[in-house]
């Protein structure tokens, strides 16, 4: 959760940022001292913007039913469950403005039609509403409030008292509410009191039909036929509002009627296939082959179609479960890309020995031992359709200049393991690898010239994408598994593992020319995706003005960032950025453990990642950068800033813009998160059997996320993005805390 300043803290924030620029401080210090004592509330307000529109706990309900029987011929199960729960905004006018419920329910169907024919039938479906604030206008909602609730300062009121009727003119009615305004509109309270709801309403329905012909003891023909449909439907609804000044009774902003809905996502997705499957021994001989082939077809309402089209083939050796083989070889044909570059082969082998079943192997303590080998390659095709093509817009312009020569991105992987488990109850696993990906699929700007801009960072790309290079990932992982029943009523488990991570981009499309995108780079002989900027060296102070030897940028102040002329060509500019951290981690790891003793057991789960670098940008590295809507109440964090009388600040000084992208910034993103602690309490089955007629009762308790360990001040160490950080990105996942009973019959 972030830990905002306060309104007195703010205030001289503000008044310090002022002086610094060069102004007379906006705040007296007779406004600071009231605002500390609250002795005007309505005009001198310290309000805790987070906690007047944030929950700080979420009420969430679990339900689900199993239910399932059948008999030689027919089988069946169904399984129904429902989720419902509180949005993270407090509803805080007359509608629910920020919930959550979803439904699904599966049957899955299993029939013999003869001794030797089978029809598998699993049939899903799902339908989900979200509501949501809504302010309307495009996707104003709760991304929208958290931005607003970071932004607006803690000297505005959230909510005036009301105002007597006879203080306040005939077109204002009774009993309404004045609102502290911000900004073009006004407050996030007023916005969850006054302003509408967005319901989004998603619905999903899969039917999957898998016949099996066991044509003789050795060869089985196996089909499949799926079809999953989804779509969603957006509503809303929002009533006029208007909004007036609490002082004069001005009209400061309107909230208009908006009552849509439509219907924009709606996506069907087709597959079928069919395998033949033979498996036959011979003495000590195990052979299995598979040969297959699928097509798959997914439309969208966009006319965004893809189609994969794959041919694929799996044989199986072993000897006497000694020896084993595994060769496999697979040719995907994907609509992504254009002609001459529409198909992809990618080949795979497998070797393995069991070398406890080796007659000269005799060992008490190690009851298996594996050694096996893997060399194989895997396509990737996940970009958006049609860009081997230019697209023209109705305008005629260009509006995404194609490539066709666009090609499967291709990674090849050199595996290899040894898996031991020994009698004491001890599992383990080494494994090392080695990945090549070749032809990586980046979209880029800089390597292709043309008439019009582009922006390789924006949503509306016009920029094409590339086969731009290759790339190595190596590493090596160690898994530890231990299990072992003591008693009859004690059980114990646990388990460790670890990964280590090193990466390399080995050539681009362009040698030696660095392919920036945002604030990340990729540059040969470097780390996969590096954070990029500048080097810094602390903070300039006024000898590093006054001494013409210290390199600086034109107009830099005491207090200002220093940064390092790292090409020494005595100049400062954008080719002094260099990688300055790795946005992937290089080492994750997990460990968890537990327990069943008599009626009670217990388990538990943390992980955690080292080796990810995070460079705070936007607010995160300046609270007050830009205007009114794009600034940020600062945190506690952010209050430690040089001044000439706190020179030794471990920030600097504070100044309306945007600072550059720097390693001053770069914070370290490791973490240990624990996932979940669970201790449950099973009934004595006599008790069940005879008071209940059941059979089996638990009663159990759950926490996920309770704990987080981490350097990380204001950002949640396992947030996705590399380049600028939405204010919800910023906060933590929800400690979730579940009590459940379930019953068997």
């Amino acid at each position: 959760v972030p830990k905002f300043v306060d309104g007195p803290e703010y205030m001289q924030m503000r008044n310090q940022l002022d002086i610094n620029e060069g102004r007379s401080p906006g705040f007296s210090e007779e406004a600071i001292r009231i605002t500390r004592e609250q002795s005007d509330p309505v005009n001198y307000p310290n309000t805790h913007w987070w906690d007047e529109t944030v929950r700080s706990s979420i009420p969430m309900q679990q339900h689900s039913v199993i239910v399932s029987g059948g008999n030689t011929a027919a089988r069946f199960m169904v399984n129904v469950n429902h989720t419902q729960q509180l949005g993270q905004m407090q509803d805080l006018g007359d509608r629910p403005k920020s919930k959550y419920g979803r439904t699904t329910a599966r049957i899955n169907t299993t029939v013999d039609l003869t001794r030797n024919l089978f029809v598998y039938t699993d049939v899903f479906a799902s339908r989900s509403d979200q509501t949501q604030p809504y302010v309307g206008g495009g996707d104003r909602n709760t991304n929208y409030l958290y931005g607003k609730v970071f932004a607006i300062p803690p000297t505005i009121v959230s909510r005036y008292p009301d105002r007597p009727v006879d203080e306040t003119p005939d077109y204002i009615q009774a009993g309404y509410k004045f609102y502290g305004p911000f900004g073009e509109l006004w407050n996030p309270v007023a916005t969850l009191e006054q302003g509408g709801t967005s319901t989004r309403s998603d619905d999903q329905a899969t039917l999957n039909i898998r016949p099996q012909w066991n044509i003789t003891d050795a060869l089985t023909l196996q089909g499949q036929v799926s079809y999953n449909v989804t779509s969603g439907l957006d509503k809303h609804d929002q009533l006029d509002y208007l909004f007036f000044n609490y002082e004069n009774f001005a009209l400061e902003g309107t909230s208009t009627f908006t009552k849509t809905a439509t219907l924009d996502r709606r996506t069907n997705y087709f597959y079928w296939g069919g395998n033949f499957d033979y498996h036959k021994t011979f003495g000590l001989h195990n052979i299995n082959a598979i040969l297959g082939y699928t097509q798959e077809l997914e439309t969208r309402k966009n006319w965004d179609d893809i189609a994969l089209r794959s041919i694929w083939f799996k044989g199986i050796y072993s000897y006497d479960e000694r020896y084993l083989l595994e060769i496999g070889m697979r040719r995907d044909g994907s609509s992504i890309f254009g002609p001459g570059h529409k198909w992809g082969n990618m080949p795979a082998v497998a070797v393995g020995w069991n070398i406890d079943r080796e007659p000269f192997f005799n060992s008490e303590a190690i009851l298996n031992w594996k050694l096996r080998a893997s060399y194989g390659t895997a396509g990737n095709n996940r970009i958006d359709p049609y860009l081997y093509q230019n697209l023209i817009g109705s305008n005629g312009l260009p509006t995404v200049f194609g490539n066709a020569a666009l090609r499967w991105e291709r990674t090849t992987t050199l595996n290899v393991a040894t898996d031991i488990s020994l009698a004491a109850g001890f599992d383990f696993t080494a494994e090392w690898f080695d990945k090549k990906t070749t032809d990586i699929l980046i979209r880029s700007d800089q390597l292709f010239t043309a008439g019009i801009g582009m922006n390789s960072n924006s949503a509306t790309n016009t920029a094409p994408f590339f086969n731009a290079g290759s790339a190595r990932v190596r590493g090596y992982e160690l898994v530890a598994n231990y299990n072992k029943q003591f008693t009859d009523r004690f059980h114990f488990k646990a388990n460790l593992g670890y990964t280590k991570l090193e990466s390399e981009i080995l050539k681009l499309i362009e040698t030696g020319v660095p392919i920036v995108q945002g604030n990340t780079v990729l540059m040969e002989g470097k780390a996969l995706r590096e954070n990029y900027g500048f080097k810094t060296d602390g903070i300039l102070q006024q000898a590093d003005i006054d001494n013409p030897d210290i390199v600086k940028f034109s107009g830099q102040r005491a207090g200002e960032i220093r940064f390092v002329d790292t090409n020494n060509d005595g100049i400062l500019d954008n080719n002094d950025r260099i990688p300055i951290g790795n946005t992937e981690p290089t080492d994750i790891f997990f460990g968890g453990f537990g327990f069943v003793y008599g009626q009670w057991d217990f388990d538990a789960l943390l992980s955690g990642q080292a080796g990810r670098d995070f460079v705070y940008t936007g607010v995160l590295a300046n609270p007050f950068t830009g205007n009114i809507g794009t600034q940020s109440t600062p945190q506690v964090y952010q209050t430690d800033t040089w001044t000439p009388e706190n020179t030794d600040a471990s920030l600097p000084i504070m100044l309306a813009t945007s600072p550059r992208v720097s390693d001053f910034f770069l914070r370290s993103a490791d973490f240990v998160r624990v996932r979940y602690i669970q201790l449950g309490y099973t009934l004595p089955t006599a008790f069940v059997a005879n008071k209940v007629r059941a059979k089996l009762i638990r009663l159990y308790v759950n926490a996920q996320n309770p704990f987080t360990f981490t350097g990380l001040k204001m950002l949640d160490p396992e947030v996705g993005t590399t380049s600028g950080y939405s204010p919800q990105e910023t906060v933590a996942p929800n400690r979730v805390f579940t009590f459940g009973l379930n019953v068997k019959f």
